[in-house]
């Protein structure tokens, strides 16, 4: 396990859980409320503020969030290298936007196919307004991608991606402190941990074995790019929120978050 993906996992499971952390239905705006009037009334209560630093992180309120964790670190000194990795979550995360924003390239573990290339080409395109360009440079890497089968305890499937077509055969994962991206024709084996709190709901602590046997631990981004900004009203379990999407993507189900997991994966029928 990396030191950044074990400092945090122990921090979520030694730190206390509230109401406003719990996996419940309640609004977003009603948990921010609450547990902003606990850190009013008690400013030095240490569990109080890793709470909100949650929820902030659930409503994409990164730089709120970064504040609310350095106060943390400065009342639980012991827990600093847990609030540095969940600091390195929220830079990850905002890279991860300038990368599906097609400014910038995702990090990699092995030297991309090319591919891979052309879905980072489709997310620039798109950006540039170049939408029949950007769907084409996208289907061309969609026929060109293995197709990789898997199986679950229960369930055997002749292939598995992601259903958000700008992601599609790739594994998006934060490992080192970094964003990247993973061919799922890189994955022999992954585990990802069943959510506990609300902030699982936000970076899923994951588990990964390479097809060269590497181990790879690290966090899986468990909202599709953008879904933070759903809307106030929505609870844990969100709602489906129209969006701008290109034709090769449907908006309501593989652009944005849809129901408790948050992602969708893809097999076939």
């Amino acid at each position: 396990m990396t030191a950044s993906s074990s400092a945090a996992s122990s921090l979520a499971d030694a730190s206390q859980e509230t109401p406003a952390t719990s996996l419940d239905d309640m609004p977003l705006e009603a948990r921010l409320a609450r547990i902003e009037a606990r850190v009013r009334a008690q400013p030095t209560t240490a569990t109080h503020r890793w709470a909100l630093f949650q929820v902030l992180c659930a409503m994409g309120q990164w730089a709120r969030a970064i504040q609310q964790l350095q106060v943390y670190a400065q009342l639980s000194p012991d827990e600093a290298q847990a609030a540095q990795a969940y600091r390195d979550l929220i830079r990850a995360e905002r890279w991860r936007a300038k990368v599906v924003a097609g400014r910038e390239r995702p990090g990699f573990v092995f030297e991309p196919p090319l591919w891979v290339e052309g879905l980072i080409e489709a997310l620039r395109l798109s950006a540039n307004g170049q939408v029949d360009d950007a769907d084409r440079a996208r289907e061309r890497a969609l026929d060109q991608a293995p197709l990789v089968n898997a199986r679950t305890s229960r369930f055997l499937f002749d292939w598995v991606a992601d259903s958000d077509s700008r992601l599609g055969p790739v594994c998006e994962i934060v490992t080192a402190g970094h964003y990247r991206w993973l061919p799922f024709s890189d994955i022999a084996a992954w585990q990802i941990a069943v959510p506990t709190k609300l902030i699982d709901l936000v970076w899923a602590p994951c588990a990964l074995t390479l097809v060269d046997g590497t181990a790879v631990r690290g966090f899986m981004p468990a909202r599709y790019p953008g879904s933070e900004g759903a809307g106030s009203e929505a609870g844990v379990a969100g709602k489906p929120v129209q969006g701008m999407a290109s034709r090769m993507t449907d908006a309501t189900r593989c652009a944005w978050a849809e129901g408790r997991a948050g992602r969708m994966w893809a097999g076939p029928a």
